[in-house]
């Protein structure tokens, strides 16, 4: 095992195996660094040393790397032998006895005749589209349609969106909006990968296939919640809307450091509108990188393009478990588009078994063997096979860096039959009918709110870690029904059950990401502002502003709230009268529980200002975001200078605006991700295995 900085961004990349790529790709910031200094630093006895120097930076360049056709020319003698005539045959060239020379000749003329109709009649039967026995998921078409169906989609190029990938069988690493292509040339002799190409290229025309841009990871819970998402047109901006959304991070970071009350308002709306935007821009520079998961790179096409057909065949039994209930996936016939330099890449889609998928409880490789037949004229012209290798990660991982931290909205699912359960029965207590709390209906009601925290209190549920992954890109997230049973919730685990509740509920819910945390959102904003420069505690600004939020993981402490803010939420939801009918314990308990809502809002607004004017988060370093605008600001009117003085070019300066996103991104400002705006982006929840629900559901409850 071997460590990499990134050249972009400086986070750890992990390098592993008896071979390197000649690059690797972060998946902090999306882009690829060069292991060149990690092959010269390797010894040859493979111990783990000092980490490689980092290379010097270049500039982010979003258009994808060209990879020119190979010198690879095969004879079609090779592929395709000539029969050759059995023993006792004679050539016309060979010497006959005098007298019989007339007769063998035209037996041999017949014979010739005849070998050559053979010959030509075994061509037909060896080019002849093979009927294969598998029927699989097409691109467009549902597994149970016919093998030979062809999609009604156009032609796969490497020009096309991304977007319409998978929905459209177009090309997914599209040319980036920003500045011409200027493809690298690709390394000097590169060591094989472990995921090499088993066999030669197609006869007469260099075409060969290559898995080279097919991901080593595959996660279970990306693919069963995120694909709406990522076959969205809307989740990719074009070079128009990219410059934009950046000019709007310029214009809203001009911000106004929060002295006075009068100053938050204008202050956090301008914050939350440049985080939006820089976040969107970074979106679509991690989804050209890193999506499709599949992307079949074919070399050596002739200018008037080829057809391609790909068979994905299961190699093993878990790949046969997780995978198309271990039927071949085959993508029908394509028309494929050539790059100008004869390339094009294919997404290719695993369809997989749901009920399998929730049943991987741990990463597992498993193997497939992609099959690529080339057509050109309706016949065929060459096959190639790619074996290729890829560990599949519980739908319980989720990706650490995917955008908008979608990842995590997939873990929230109000849809679980244990939330309906646990609602009706908490609906139904004691506490809540003698009080007159109802859960559900519009806004917040923080009684409501209160009675799942007593519920939840009374259960045991307690903060518990999950020790880190293997997988350094991925963060792993209790289900619904394992923290619930468990008894057991981290940050993460809590907030999705959190979230997955006051959903059901119908309240506008959120998960709020901070430096290294996460915490529950409420949904409404309440006028009031921390004065910590005066030491006057809470007060009221006259404007809502500051979101409500829920430190769950305080669930076990009995620390009051301030008075100051106390007041102000008891003035705000008229609580008095609540109040008064709460015995001693669960008074305690209540003032604990707006302690949680004080840390969480607290929380809230030190991120804020952290990322206004620099500072700590969370215990964090965060840099000022106005530091980064005014860099940006004279790179979009062309006032930047290089360190030698010179005025970059038009495209220098394009991918020196876009070096820059993913600093904004990856400086722990705050996040806030409303599980609705997830929803309307189609961000599905990951779903639940029936067969592992309990029985007797969530039990009797536990509250008094």
């Amino acid at each position: 095992m071997m460590t990499l900085d990134c050249q972009h961004c400086g986070a750890k990349l992990a390098l592993d195996g008896p071979s390197l790529p000649a690059e690797v790709r972060c998946k902090r910031c999306g882009r690829r660094t060069s292991t060149a200094n990690a092959e010269r630093a390797r010894p040859a006895s493979r111990k783990p040393e000092a980490d490689p120097p980092t290379a010097e930076p270049r500039p982010i360049r979003m258009p994808p790397p060209s990879y020119p056709p190979p010198d690879v020319r095969v004879p079609p003698e090779e592929v395709f032998p000539r029969p050759k005539p059995r023993p006792g045959f004679y050539d016309s060239d060979s010497p006959l006895p005098d007298g019989k020379g007339k007769a063998i000749a035209l037996i041999g003329g017949v014979l010739g005749v005849l070998v050559a109709f053979a010959a030509g009649a075994w061509w037909l039967l060896a080019t002849a589209q093979p009927q294969t026995p598998f029927v699989g998921p097409t691109h467009l078409a549902d597994a149970t349609m016919p093998s030979d169906t062809r999609s009604a989609a156009g032609p796969v190029s490497g020009t096309t969106n991304p977007a319409s990938a998978r929905g459209q069988e177009q090309g997914a690493r599209s040319t980036a909006p920003a500045g011409p292509a200027t493809p690298p040339a690709p390394p000097a002799q590169p060591s094989p990968a472990p995921n090499a190409p088993s066999s030669t290229a197609a006869p007469g025309t260099g075409i060969r296939a290559s898995g080279e841009l097919l991901n080593e990871k595959l996660y279970i819970g990306s693919q069963l919640a995120l694909t709406t998402y990522e076959e969205s047109p809307r989740a990719y901006l074009d070079e128009q809307e990219l410059f934009a959304e950046l000019s709007k991070v310029v214009d809203a970071s001009k911000l106004i450091s929060p002295k006075t009350a009068v100053e938050v308002p204008p202050f956090v709306e301008s914050l939350e509108t440049a985080l939006d935007s820089a976040e969107r821009v970074r979106a679509t520079m991690w989804l050209r990188e890193n999506r499709p998961t599949f992307v079949l790179l074919i070399t050596g096409i002739p200018r008037d393009g080829v057809e391609l057909e790909a068979i994905i065949r299961c190699k093993d039994k878990a790949a046969r478990v997780l995978v198309n209930g271990g039927n071949a996936t085959k993508v029908s016939p394509l028309p494929v588009v050539p790059n100008e330099d004869g390339s094009a890449r294919v997404p290719l889609v695993l369809r997989l078994e749901q009920s399998s998928a929730h049943a991987l409880k741990a990463p597992t490789p498993i193997h497939l063997s992609i099959e690529a037949r080339f057509r050109r004229g309706g016949q065929e012209i060459g096959r190639q096979e790619v074996q290729h290798t890829v560990t599949a990660y519980p739908a319980s991982f989720v990706e650490s860096w995917y955008p908008h931290n979608y990842g995590f909205a997939a873990m929230v699912d109000e849809d679980h039959p244990l939330v309906k359960q646990l609602i009706e029965a908490i609906n139904s207590a004691p506490f809540c009918r003698s009080r007159g709390i109802e859960l559900g209906g519009s806004g917040v009601d923080l009684t409501a709110v209160f009675a799942i925290w007593r519920e939840f209190n009374a259960r045991g549920i307690r903060y518990s870690s999950i020790a880190p992954t293997s997988d350094p890109d991925a963060q792993e997230v209790r289900t619904l029904s394992d923290a619930l049973l468990s008894k057991n919730a981290n940050c993460a685990d809590g907030t999705a059950l959190w979230c997955s509740i006051l959903q059901k509920l119908g309240y506008q819910s959120s998960m709020i990401f901070v430096p290294g945390h996460v915490f529950v959102g409420l949904g409404n904003e309440l006028p009031i502002w921390e004065d910590t420069s005066s030491r006057g505690g809470w007060v009221d600004i006259g404007k809502n502003v500051l979101p409500m939020a829920l430190e769950a993981t305080q669930i076990d402490k009995r620390d009051p709230c301030s008075p100051s803010f106390r007041k102000l939420i008891v003035e705000k939801f008229r609580l008095s009268k609540f109040e008064s009918t709460l015995n001693s314990t669960d008074r305690a308990e209540w003032l604990a529980f707006l302690a949680a809502v004080e840390s969480g809002m607290q929380q809230i607004q030190d991120a804020y200002v952290a990322a206004a004017v620099g500072g700590r988060s969370n215990g964090q370093d965060v840099p000022a975001l106005q530091d980064i605008a005014k860099t940006m600001k004279s790179m979009l009117d062309g006032s930047y200078k290089n360190p030698d003085g010179s005025t970059p070019t038009e495209s220098e300066r394009k991918d020196l605006i876009l070096e820059i996103v993913p600093r904004i991104m990856g400086a722990n400002y705050i996040r806030i991700l409303p599980i609705r705006s997830a929803r309307e982006e189609g961000i599905r929840p990951i779903g639940c295995d029936p067969a592992t629900l309990p029985k007797d559901g969530i039990g009797p409850l536990k509250a008094k």
